[in-house]
């Protein structure tokens, strides 16, 4: 995939999933977080696997050593760790915490993939830092010691999840390169004639492939929503639920969970994890956007360069070894 659209696919992630923390505070008012959680993943599994079922492959052993570990990791972890520290918060404090999740990149990159990390890294993530704290200081964001050791917790299983999708997308590659191998000595065989043939298999092969990633993301969702049943006493509707909650939830299915998983994970195939993580670093600022829009909310003082550095470190998220592929 071309670089460009790798950085496009994380960027329109970041879009959706900006909108779907308006969303989820919206629901939060009715379901319990348990309970909202369970929801949003089951039904999306569900979606996934009645359309693309058929071409992942589920057995019980795979679905426990693969798709339960990366669910409970980048969706029953990440959400479920947010949605309680929204709880006890504000939606802007959890929405900016995000800009720590760069830094908490940078370090894992060094302590457990043993990469070397260049000076334009440590600018991207302390420039991330620095937007989140200036971007709080006066505007009652409801800090908390007890909602931030949650929103730590919850950037840290996230980036868990990346490596361990960054690792099966290796995996992938040298498997597709095999077969890439084979097609090239079979193409070798072939006359002009047979070319458009070729092509049309190409991309019936491309097309298995997505409709293979899709199930095996329905298969993860499956399995974070199976686990929210552990916290089953806490599945409580809080309200009374009006047709316009249901179209919130089924909107948060759709564009909150579907689009921007298969988008983060088609775009940051060809990335690394810290670049990815640079680029989730522009969240605080989209959540933030329709408040700025409104009027909801005003940036005082020492909030408008927090905000530039955000997207400063955004912006420079090409640069330096940190935006190249860890195939190169």
């Amino acid at each position: 995939m071309p670089e460009g659209r790798s950085h496009g696919y994380v960027l329109l992630s970041v879009v959706c999933w900006g909108g779907a923390q308006y969303l989820t505070d919206a629901l939060l008012s009715v379901f319990s977080p348990a309970l909202m959680i369970m929801l949003r993943f089951l039904l999306s599994g569900l979606v996934l696997c009645l359309l693309y079922g058929k071409s992942g492959n589920f057995h019980m052993v795979v679905f426990l050593k693969r798709y339960l570990p990366a669910g409970g990791l980048g969706a029953f972890g990440y959400y479920l760790l947010a949605a309680y520290a929204l709880r006890i918060t504000s939606l802007p404090f959890v929405s900016i915490m995000g800009g720590i999740l760069p830094l908490l990149a940078l370090l894992l990159d060094i302590t457990v993939l043993r990469k070397k990390a260049q000076l334009t890294d440590w600018l991207k993530a302390l420039l991330s830092v620095a937007g989140v704290l200036l971007l709080s200081c006066g505007a009652g964001f409801s800090w908390n010691i007890t909602g931030g050791v949650l929103m730590i917790a919850a950037n840290l299983t996230w980036l868990f999840y990346g490596i361990l999708i960054k690792s099966w997308n290796e995996q992938g590659k040298n498997k597709q390169k095999k077969n890439g191998q084979e097609l090239d000595r079979q193409e070798n065989n072939r006359q002009e004639d047979n070319k458009h043939e070729w092509n049309k298999q190409e991309e019936n092969v491309e097309k298995k492939n997505t409709q293979k990633e899709n199930a095996e993301l329905g298969y993860e969702f499956l399995a974070a929503s199976f686990l929210t049943f552990f916290f089953f006493q806490d599945f409580r509707v809080c309200g009374r639920i009006a047709m316009w909650e249901i179209i919130l939830l089924l909107l948060l299915v759709a564009v909150g969970t579907i689009l921007p998983y298969r988008f983060y994970r088609e775009g940051s195939k060809g990335m690394s994890l810290q670049t990815a993580s640079i680029y989730l670093n522009l969240l605080p600022v989209i959540t933030l956007l329709p408040s700025l829009i409104t009027g909801r909310m005003q940036l005082k003082g020492l909030q408008f360069p927090g905000i530039i550095f955000l997207i400063l470190a955004g912006l420079l998220g090409k640069a330096g070894k940190g935006g190249r592929s860890t195939g190169k």
